[in-house]
């Protein structure tokens, strides 16, 4: 299953994709005045870098400050749930 994360702070939109937990690609940049141009910037970055289709993508979540400016994100979550769930027990 392909998963693509996008964080999207005040400064940084930081993005990942992954494949079965395993880390496929990471890229990063400015967010700037538009949070929602700077998610879709790092989501075409990754698609490319592996050669992938955006139907190839089975989740996308985005957190952050900006998690909310990503229309295409199937998931939202705050900076703090996701701490949660990456805390070891």
């Amino acid at each position: 299953m392909l998963t693509i994360g996008i964080d999207i702070g005040s400064v940084t939109t930081k993005g990942v994709l992954m494949s079965d937990g395993a880390l496929l690609s990471v890229k990063s940049c400015l967010t700037g005045y538009n949070a929602e141009r700077a998610a879709r910037t790092i989501y075409g970055e990754l698609l490319e870098n592996e050669n992938l289709r955006e139907t190839s993508v089975n989740v996308i979540v985005a957190t952050g400050y900006g998690r909310n400016s990503v229309p295409f994100a199937d998931k939202t979550l705050t900076e703090i749930m996701c701490h949660a769930v990456g805390a070891p027990i």
